[in-house]
């Protein structure tokens, strides 16, 4: 239920509030940062550098992701919030707990979070592109 919070404040917010000041691209960078610096500092105090690298990473990326589904969706909340929601279920349901003793942990942690990253891009991607009708997207119906 955190995710509902963090995509209000991080997308919902944050990333508007940036948008009309920079570029896309900008806003997108500097809240996913802020997202996973936010995710870093608060498990920073139990973790070694390495596990706090690997935070860092993941959640920089997968905050992306949300910026992207943000926009993608027609800045609808509800997939970011959803996307979130599942990400956050899976990482309980497998137990991830982020602490890693060797650079090759943190370079699997970083790959795998990169790979879910990816695979939600273009499932989201893909449903924009098919399934989904933006308002500058539709097309006038011509009657005969």
């Amino acid at each position: 239920m955190i995710g509902i919070g963090e995509e209000i404040l991080f997308r919902g917010y944050l990333q508007r509030i940036l948008e009309s000041r920079y570029s896309f691209e900008n806003s997108a960078l500097i809240s996913a940062f802020l997202f996973g610096f936010l995710h870093f500092w608060l498990k920073s105090t139990s973790r070694s550098v390495l596990s706090m690298v690997a935070i860092l990473f993941s959640a920089t990326v997968i905050g992306l992701t949300f910026s992207y589904t943000f926009k993608i969706t027609g800045y609808n909340l509800i997939f970011p919030i959803a996307i979130h929601g599942f990400w956050d279920f899976f990482l309980f349901i497998f137990q991830i707990d982020f602490i890693y003793n060797t650079w090759l942990q943190v370079g699997m942690e970083i790959f795998a979070s990169t790979i879910g990253a990816i695979v939600i891009f273009l499932l989201v991607r893909y449903y924009a592109e098919n399934y989904q009708k933006l308002p500058s997207q539709k097309t006038e119906e011509v009657s005969i």
